[in-house]
């Protein structure tokens, strides 16, 4: 829903927010944490600087706020204040859009104590800005499940159940990592000769272009969440790297799925960009992709997810190489995705999360799956980039890629633009590709 935070010719008197392509414009303004010590607080985007949230509490910048919004925005992660529900984030979202706006009502005072409430991005080291109890990494893409089902077992269709729910397995919350956190490469059973496995080193070692889904508020065991209701319990969205090694994936993968060859290393960005600051970003859920789609079934279906259940946004996924950056050559473009590709929306996710009586939490994680598009150009991961190794990419340097080698560095960059908006930006996630932590032969 549009309010007075998404004005589009809005400007704040934070300069830096007001120039061209700047990612956290004033009608953005994504929390994070932060530590410039010891303590980790909570924070917002804004240009190049941090609204400090503590700090604001402390000047009677929130007076205006509950005295319970007050007190979680002063802690270290965000999971208190994504646990009071919608109402709190957008009068949140609204209190510090008036501090920060050019002519809002509070801006004279919130500027008149700047050097005390603003930290420039570049002096912080940023951080998880929830405790993630649960991951879930769903695929959402039928394009990336088509080619993966063909690539991995040779099937030209993909499995049935596809066709009627979005499909999930259970990731690891204890390795999801801030951007810029070491990504080491994997170790463990790789199949070899007459189907025995040899443990080395990861040898298809690849990255995975997700938008991360953060969980705001929870449901009760027992009772799942409608889909009309769906988006009220979501706070957020980063940009998400579920790092996956093929090799050791599929191994193990049958019978039960996903486990080592997925639980070593899930990177997100550190900025969450709330689902507020996405409505002008809203677009009709997706044409099916193919002929022949089902129709949802009731739980899964409601007038409000066809009108404008999709969300827009863009990526890049840039790599280079140890040696392109030390001979100072720009990363390339691997790949330019966007989440419209989904075949599956975000109250989908949530309500099929949920069917069976799930109970969510406040900082639940949830991946929304490879984002490929329909053409191979517009694959999200090497595997299918590749076609599981069977193509090989020249890099600048002359250097040879089919998967990632240790020294390689991956970004993803995200994006939302719509004419008559200032663009939203998502930052971006990064990992470096290190070799293993610990020597097994």
């Amino acid at each position: 829903m549009l309010n007075e935070t998404h004005v589009a010719d809005a400007t704040s008197w934070v300069e830096s927010a007001n120039l061209k392509g700047a990612d956290f414009p004033i009608q953005n303004l994504p929390f994070c944490a932060f530590a410039d010590g010891e303590e980790q607080r909570l924070g917002v985007g804004i240009g190049d600087q941090i609204l400090d949230l503590k700090a604001c509490a402390h000047a009677g910048l929130l007076s205006g706020l509950d005295d319970e919004v007050v007190q979680s925005l002063q802690g270290a992660v965000l999971n208190d204040f994504m646990a009071l529900g919608r109402d709190h984030w957008r009068a949140v979202r609204k209190q510090i859009f008036d501090l920060l706006k050019s002519d809002g009502e509070s801006a004279d005072t919130a500027q008149a104590v700047s050097g005390e409430i603003l930290v420039a991005q570049s002096d912080v080291n940023l951080a998880l800005a929830m405790n993630i109890g649960d991951f879930t990494d769903y695929e959402c893409s039928h394009h990336h499940a088509k080619r993966m089902r063909k690539l991995m077992s040779g099937a030209s269709k993909p499995l049935p159940n596809g066709y009627w729910l979005p499909r999930a397995y259970h990731g690891r919350s204890s390795s999801v990592v801030i951007s810029g956190s070491p990504i080491y490469l994997p170790i463990g059973q790789i199949e070899a000769e007459n189907e025995t496995p040899v443990v080395k080193p990861c040898v298809n070692f690849d990255y995975e272009l997700e938008l991360g889904i953060i969980v705001g508020t929870g449901n009760e065991r027992g009772h799942p969440i409608p889909i009309e209701e769906a988006e009220d319990h979501i706070f957020g969205f980063c940009i998400l790297n579920d790092w996956s090694a093929r090799d050791i994936q599929k191994w193990e993968r049958l019978p039960l799925g996903p486990f080592l060859g997925k639980n070593h290393a899930t990177s997100v960005s550190p900025w969450v960009v709330t689902m507020e600051a996405m409505a002008p970003f809203r677009a009709p859920q997706q044409a099916v992709p193919e002929e022949g789609w089902p129709e949802p079934l009731p739980y899964l279906d409601s007038e409000q997810n066809r009108a404008s259940g999709a969300i827009d946004v863009n990526f890049q996924v840039l790599v280079s190489t140890e040696k392109m950056r030390e001979e100072g050559m720009e990363p390339v473009v691997n790949s330019r995705n966007k989440t419209l590709d989904a075949s599956w929306t975000i109250a989908q996710i949530v309500a099929q999360h949920t069917s069976n009586g799930c109970n969510l939490r406040p900082g639940d994680l949830i991946g929304s799956g490879t984002v490929s598009g329909e053409t191979p150009s517009a694959s999200a991961c090497l595997m299918e980039l590749s076609e599981a190794g069977s193509i090989t990419r020249e890099m600048p340097t002359g250097e040879k890629r089919s998967f990632l080698q240790v020294g390689d560095e991956v970004v993803f960059k995200g994006i939302s633009e719509k004419e008559g908006y200032p663009r939203i930006g998502f930052g971006e996630v990064r990992g470096l590709v290190l070799p293993p932590a610990v020597d097994y032969s």
